[in-house]
């Protein structure tokens, strides 16, 4: 399971062998976020132990790396 990147104590990560649609999980200490990857946007499919404020700089983080989000996942599953 690659970390594409680090930021602010969260590591986001995309899984080998993992299904569609194209997401990433980001996991932290006390919590961890999945997240769809989609054209020019992200969407959150699911949320445990993370507060509000720290979910909007997560998906701020993610929508100015999204291309290399994609590419990412692309790299690692051919589609």
């Amino acid at each position: 399971m690659p970390t594409i990147f680090r930021f602010k104590g969260w590591r986001v990560m995309i899984y080998t062998m993992d299904h569609l649609p194209p997401h990433v999980h980001v996991i932290g200490a006390n919590g961890q976020v999945v997240f769809v990857l989609l054209k020019d946007n992200i969407e959150l499919r699911e949320m445990i132990g993370v507060k509000p404020k720290e979910l909007a700089e997560i998906e701020k983080e993610l929508l100015n790396q999204l291309p290399q989000l994609q590419s990412a996942w692309e790299q690692i599953h051919g589609n």
